[in-house]
């Protein structure tokens, strides 16, 4: 499955614009970002724009034009850069002229983590489909090939796909079938607290216990305050069990980095965002567990949590026994690598064949898409 003629990765881009016409659609600031950043004086052979009052000007020397002029345009000797936001728009646009253009987007390119995502969707469109045959329900499908379809294509609104009413990591279907009680929860990626606070208005009396996991420094010291506040806010609370550590498939010390403006921190080993100047403010080495050593062996987990920036697949692989014998229900970010999107499912599906597995977004933009499994 691709919606894409061309890889979207900016060497796949320089290599198809070296000996094709290049238009760009879109006559406005990231046009300009672009042919400033990126073109290394390319020609580029006009720019199409919707608004009446562009056409007939120029940008940068070149002449902004109607997008009629491409029904005039051998789709096989040409590449079209769409700089604009309104990318599904001008894609549609694009269809609808019926040629079957190559199209990149700007977008895409200027963004290491969508290059990313959209690079590996396009090598992989047999595992997007097998992907696809293992969700359990309509909605999840419906949910994946659009997060799949936008990532391609550089869509920046997400805002649809989210299910009214929903919370992040508490999937009304996965307790459909039996009654909250004793709930023990692991909240992977606890940062201030805010799902905990979630889950305890959500579950209320039958959350017995949190395990949090939050190697920040900074957001575990809020983990902290807020512990206190609700031990001394409630007459009846979970037990909350509070560790500065992170999650991985074996037991050691690992760098961290923490991007303090964005509010991201992360596994350094396990984010793009870690290698690129600029965005990261701190970085400090932290201790990483696996959960199969640090959980005692009777506790019987019911939910498992995790938002880690990209470390989710080896912390799963950490947490293999626990999920073998209690089958607990999952709620695992897979938005951070193109690759977690196929081999999470895949690899909770190994662990527990049974598992139901369906996918739900919860944001306007392009993150925050999660993973649930449950019996």
């Amino acid at each position: 499955m691709t919606y894409t003629k061309s890889r979207q990765d900016i060497d796949t881009f320089y290599a198809r614009t070296d000996s094709r016409l290049l238009i760009l659609f879109g006559a406005g600031e990231m046009a300009m970002r672009f042919i400033n950043r990126f073109l290394r004086n390319r020609p580029i052979a006009y720019i199409c724009d919707n608004d009446p009052e562009k056409q007939g000007t120029k940008l940068y020397g070149v002449d902004v034009v109607s997008p009629a002029v491409l029904s005039d345009v051998n789709p096989d000797d040409t590449v079209i850069l769409i700089t604009s936001l309104h990318v599904d728009e001008i894609r549609r646009q694009l269809d609808q002229v019926g040629k079957g253009f190559d199209v990149f987007s700007a977008r895409s390119l200027l963004s290491v983590i969508f290059t990313e995502v959209a690079a590996y969707f396009f090598d992989h469109p047999g595992e997007i489909v097998e992907t696809l045959d293992m969700l359990h329900d309509e909605k999840s499908k419906w949910i994946f090939r659009e997060v799949v379809r936008r990532k391609q294509t550089g869509y920046s609104d997400y805002g649809d796909l989210i299910v009214p009413g929903t919370r992040p990591y508490i999937l009304p279907e996965a307790f459909a079938d039996s009654r909250p009680r004793d709930e023990i929860i692991i909240d992977a990626g606890a940062y201030d607290g805010d799902n905990i606070k979630d889950f305890i208005y959500v579950l209320d009396a039958s959350l017995a216990k949190i395990y949090a996991f939050e190697p920040d420094h900074f957001q575990f010291s809020k983990l902290e305050e807020l512990k206190q506040q609700i031990y001394y806010g409630r007459a009846v609370h979970p037990e909350i069990i509070l560790s500065p550590c992170g999650l991985a498939d074996q037991n050691m010390e690992m760098e961290f980095s923490v991007c303090a403006n964005k509010g991201w921190s992360f596994i350094s080993d396990n984010r793009i965002l870690a290698n690129l100047d600029g965005k990261v403010q701190e970085r400090y080495a932290v201790k990483v567990v696996r959960l199969d050593d640090v959980i005692p062996k009777n506790e019987k987990i019911t939910l498992i949590k995790m938002d880690i920036e990209g470390s989710e697949f080896n912390a799963l692989l950490g947490a293999k026994e626990i999920i073998k014998t209690y089958k607990p229900r999952l709620a695992i970010s897979i938005y951070h690598h193109g690759a977690d999107y196929i081999r999470i499912p895949k690899l909770v599906k190994e662990f527990v064949p049974e598992y139901k597995i369906s996918i739900r977004h919860h944001n306007k933009n392009s993150g925050d898409t999660v993973m649930y499994a449950y019996i």
